[in-house]
């Protein structure tokens, strides 16, 4: 937040800001636009399959001050000069003092990805004559620095990047705001900044050591590495092209990821975080969402497992209502949840297993056979019983391999859930039993993200069962058809 001292104000309300420490004010406060549907429904499948569809990466050399940071940095040099300034400010003439750090403050501040967006959605708005964001950014650094450089000269020397940036990026409703790892909208596509060495926990780092722009500027390191994440490759074609014709951008390449594993599903969280309220509609959910999240980001992964854990329980929960319409013991873990749905469906469609072959009538007949003293007789009996003794074989045969399915694949049949959703549930279980028994497995960033993409998996099948699921049947009949069509297996 950007720290004022305010001056005298003399008679002709002309104000003197004194500005001692480092500034730095966010232009948050505009809510974020809603996405549209095919967004969502993008974002959606990566959730449900990160690995299927990939993800995008944009990686570069971003170029710090240079290119229209450097034209700006320029003009700001120029009127440094001065003793002081004349700004107008809402309907009030204000006069800046030029105090140490107070150009260096302004420079340093156009390194910013926010600010460059703000720069630009500021031109937009002046050539639409709208006054509406030129008032929201009223008191930020950044308005200040627009208030006090030419902005009609870094229209007409990024005239190319300002055009493509009115048809490529901008549109009505846009935030500016670019954070770190927050999912951040342009027109028809989405973006996250992955990695930017410098950015705004420099800002956070120099005002807890006291340390002023003055100090660190011109910086040592003027070119640092991007990185960019889309699940779309046209949004990252875009903010290439846009910030190459700025002059910010080079040694650009645009790749998709699919593999490792770590890499795709790392940036999980800040497109859930944009999305789960599309299609969580119960509060308390909404609730262990939101804290699940905020635990993420403060690195809390035990009790951010812990919390995605009390979702799943409340899914499951759903799943045996729905399904066997009775109200679900209390207080049973995640584990006793899933293996009491899987007890009920097997005791819905318990299978008399066919009997062992009786082998004891086949000795009868040979006994029988050998108190025979007629040869054509005996052969007429030979046959039949080398006849049972072929049936008994085959039967036999059958009863032992179908005993060795059952056990093979005892825990397998007769699910609601598909196989792949079956593990999913498994791992989940386990990294929560890791936590809550402080096992010596170990939990970090990438099992708490598992974890989630494991209940989200659960939400998303339920979502689509609930929408697929006959009602007018009765509950035998439903769950059958749940299991036909999720296990491949028939019921008689």
């Amino acid at each position: 937040m950007s720290t004022f001292n305010p001056a005298d104000v003399e008679e002709e309300k002309l104000a003197m800001l004194n500005r001692n420490n480092f500034i730095h004010r966010r232009t948050h406060g505009r809510s974020k636009p809603s996405l549209s549907k095919k967004e969502v429904d993008t974002i959606c499948r990566y959730l449900e399959n990160p690995t299927k569809i990939g993800i995008w990466t944009l990686n570069g050399k971003w170029h710090r001050f240079g290119g229209v940071s450097k034209s700006v940095i320029r003009q700001l040099e120029k009127e440094s000069k001065k003793e002081s300034i004349d700004i107008q400010e809402g309907r009030r003439k204000l006069k800046i003092k030029i105090q140490k750090d107070f150009i260096a403050n302004l420079k340093y501040n156009t390194k910013r990805f926010t600010f460059l967006f703000n720069l630009f959605m500021f031109l937009v708005h002046l050539e639409k004559q709208d006054i509406s964001f030129l008032n929201y950014l009223e008191g930020s650094d950044d308005k200040l620095t627009f208030d006090i450089i030419d902005l009609e000269e870094i229209k007409k020397e990024y005239l190319d990047a300002f055009e493509y940036f009115k048809n490529n990026i901008y549109f009505e409703g846009f935030s500016p705001t670019v954070k770190a790892h927050d999912l951040v909208r342009i027109k028809e596509g989405v973006f996250i900044l992955n990695k930017f060495a410098t950015d705004e926990q420099e800002y956070v780092s120099m005002v807890r050591r006291g340390e002023t722009a003055n100090e660190i500027f011109p910086p040592s390191t003027e070119i640092e590495d991007i990185g960019l994440i889309s699940i779309d490759l046209e949004s990252l074609e875009k903010l290439k092209i846009f910030y190459e014709k700025l002059g910010k951008l080079s040694d650009a390449s645009i790749r998709p990821i699919f593999s490792p594993e770590e890499e795709v599903f790392g940036p999980y969280f800040s497109f859930l975080q944009e999305t789960y309220l599309y299609f969580i509609d119960n509060e308390n959910i909404k609730s262990h969402f939101r804290k699940s999240i905020s635990e993420y980001n403060d690195r809390d992964y035990s009790h951010c497992i812990g919390t995605v854990g009390l979702i799943l329980e409340d899914y499951l929960i759903q799943v045996y209502e729905t399904f066997f319409r009775d109200i679900c013991p209390k207080g049973l873990t995640m584990g006793e949840l899933f293996n009491l749905i899987q007890s009920k469906i097997n005791d819905t469609f318990k299978q008399v297993p066919e009997p062992i072959p009786e082998i004891k009538p086949i000795y009868d007949s040979i006994t029988s056979l050998t108190q025979t003293t007629d040869s054509l007789v005996y052969n007429k009996e030979l046959l039949g019983i080398l006849r049972e003794i072929l049936n008994y074989i085959k039967k036999d045969k059958k009863f032992i391999i179908d005993l060795i399915d059952v056990n093979k694949n005892k825990e397998n049949t007769c699910s609601v859930f598909p196989n792949q959703l079956t593990y999913n549930i498994r791992e989940a279980i386990k990294n929560r039993n890791a936590i809550s028994h402080r096992s010596t497995v170990p939990i970090g960033r990438y099992e708490a993200l598992r974890t989630v993409y494991c209940c989200m998996t659960l939400i998303i099948w339920w979502d689509n069962e609930k929408r697929i699921i006959n009602w007018t049947l009765d509950k035998k009949e439903i769950l059958k058809q749940t299991i036909e069509r999720n296990s491949f297996t028939t019921l008689s």
